[in-house]
């Protein structure tokens, strides 16, 4: 018993380490194309509050500085969905935004009205549309994918995806497509991770957050139209994180090796300078040391110093060398142990060698 479940554990590890292509592009069209619909009910949402407020205004209040601005804002926010060409994709085509543009240009704002209000009620419309059918799509969605998975027809397997694709291009995502979504991202670092070249390395934590920030800010240009220059064929949605991760991953080993060699250079050029003050320090102690050599001895040692000793100053050390015939008495030694304090100065006595 203990052997199957270890078994079936393996098993399950080993599914969930399996990206599919196709479930990872419908994800990203789906994402893409909430943010997509967002951006543009964010939009006309504006514009269809200034109109019923411009509407309320001719009504009841008939404010002329007040009309004046909100004909300013619905000018604006016409302006900026003409132009966009998002909103064009999804709405208009590039001969009725050429007629529409004339006449925002000319601002003449009773038919900007007319032109836009029907185009607001259209939008939100659209949205209660996809709302509704999100229950339907989302069930049929996970059997064209559960059937792709299993399927080992190529031609059959390229008519699944395209309808998984089309039922992406109009539906929302919901909470378990991003987390699925999440852990795809996840698996795509790990795996990449386990390149011989990117071993050794300590800050992986780095690595995961780096690379999911970049997918998740980028994801936005993901385009499952578009066609490679290369091969001739769809933008491979792997390829394209992948890429991603790939890039980030060597951006960060960069960041860190010329944080490194900052490091090592200012540490050297520390070192480098303290080596310097070192060397430059015993120069000067060099330059403060006298060497006295006497002949001969008049009375004492002692005595003779003390006579010498006017031109000790700006002088640290002293180095004196006395006559090899010159005998020093033990009552002489241990005056001259105390010429160090006395003259505040160090004091080397030697006898002159041959």
């Amino acid at each position: 018993m203990p052997d199957r479940d270890k078994r079936k554990t393996t098993k399950k590890e080993k599914t969930n380490q399996y990206i599919n292509e196709t479930e990872l592009k419908s994800l990203m069209i789906r994402i893409n194309n909430k943010t997509f619909l967002d951006f543009l009910s964010n939009s006309f949402s504006r514009l269809d509050k200034y109109l019923t407020k411009y509407q309320l205004e001719l009504s009841i209040n008939n404010r002329p500085e007040y009309i004046s601005v909100l004909e300013d804002y619905i000018l604006r926010t016409s302006a900026s969905i003409l132009k966009n060409k998002k909103h064009q994709l999804m709405l208009l085509s590039d001969v009725v935004v050429k007629e529409y543009r004339k006449i925002i240009e000319t601002k003449r704002i009773k038919d900007i009205i007319s032109i836009m209000l029907p185009l607001s009620i259209k939008m939100r419309n659209k949205n209660i549309l996809l709302k509704n059918i999100k229950r339907a799509d989302k069930a049929r969605m996970t059997k064209y994918l559960e059937k792709h998975k299993k399927s080992k027809s190529q031609k059959f397997k390229r008519a699944l995806k395209n309808r998984i694709v089309q039922i992406s291009e109009r539906n929302y995502i919901d909470k378990q497509s991003y987390e699925r979504f999440g852990e795809m991202v996840l698996l795509i670092i790990k795996n990449i991770l386990k390149k011989p070249k990117f071993s050794g390395y300590t800050y992986r934590d780095e690595f995961y957050s780096d690379s999911t920030d970049k997918i998740l800010r980028y994801l936005k240009n993901y385009n499952h139209n578009l066609i490679s220059k290369i091969n001739g064929q769809e933008v491979n949605a792997f390829s394209y994180l992948s890429q991603y991760v790939h890039n980030s991953i060597l951006f960060i080993i960069k960041s860190k090796n010329e944080e490194k060699t900052d490091i090592e250079t200012y540490v050297n050029t520390y070192n480098e300078n303290i080596r310097l003050l070192y060397n430059e320090s015993e120069v000067v102690i060099n330059d403060k040391i006298l060497e006295l050599d006497l002949p001969s001895i008049k009375k004492s040692i002692y005595d003779d110093i003390l006579n010498e000793s006017k031109d000790f100053s700006g002088f640290d050390i002293i180095k004196i060398q006395y006559p090899e015939d010159y005998k020093i008495s033990l009552s002489e030694y241990n005056k001259l142990k105390s010429l160090n304090s006395l003259l505040n100065k160090t004091i080397q006595i030697t006898r002159k060698r041959g």
